[in-house]
């Protein structure tokens, strides 16, 4: 009987497999949306961390090298002494820009599938290593102009850069485990 049926379905130009439900879709599209939302998540980082860089270098720095004076009392000190921090300000701006735009360029790469989630995440955390440089040259012109404005010591006044320079260590650190010990793989001695 099963010969006879099969041969009916040959003839009629069926296929068994025809009848058969359709599978879902392979596991590998969820592990995929999930790659790229967490792209999407450190586009959000990258724009957080541009943002804390700017506020630490061109506000909290300054009013804390100043020794508490009111923000308005640090700018009007610094432009007296006919310095200025917009160069710092343009820097961090224009760095802080294109860093998220490199991150959205990311994402949207990895959702539209031209480059794997891998690639979007090894440059989201180029982009947070990065910051550093970002950081090192703003504040310490930054922090240059408050010296020479108030005769205090240049350098870092409060605990934040080097938290910030702590966040793009990990970064460059995590970069590194990503691109050395691809993920999936087994850690040495298993």
């Amino acid at each position: 009987m099963e010969r006879v049926r099969a041969a009916s379905f040959r003839k009629s130009g069926a296929s068994m497999m025809s009848h058969v439900a359709p599978q879902s879709p392979a596991p590998q599209s969820s592990e995929r949306s999930r790659g790229a939302a967490g792209v999407w998540l450190g586009v959000v980082a990258v724009a957080l961390v541009a943002i804390a860089t700017a506020w630490v270098v061109l506000v909290k720095e300054p009013v804390a090298a100043a020794e508490g004076l009111p923000y308005a009392d640090v700018l009007a000190g610094v432009e007296a002494a006919g310095l200025s921090l917009a160069g710092e300000g343009a820097l961090l701006a224009v760095w802080g820009g294109l860093a998220t735009l490199c991150g959205v360029a990311a994402a949207t790469l990895v959702s539209l599938r031209r480059i794997s989630s891998a690639a979007g995440r090894r440059v989201i955390l180029a982009l947070l290593g990065a910051n550093a440089g970002a950081l090192v040259l703003g504040g310490f012109s930054a922090s240059m102009d408050v010296a020479d404005a108030f005769g205090v010591a240049g350098g870092s006044a409060t605990w934040w850069p080097l938290a910030l320079l702590a966040v793009s260590a990990l970064a460059v650190v995590a970069l590194v485990v990503d691109v050395v010990r691809p993920r999936g793989a087994a850690p040495a001695g298993t």
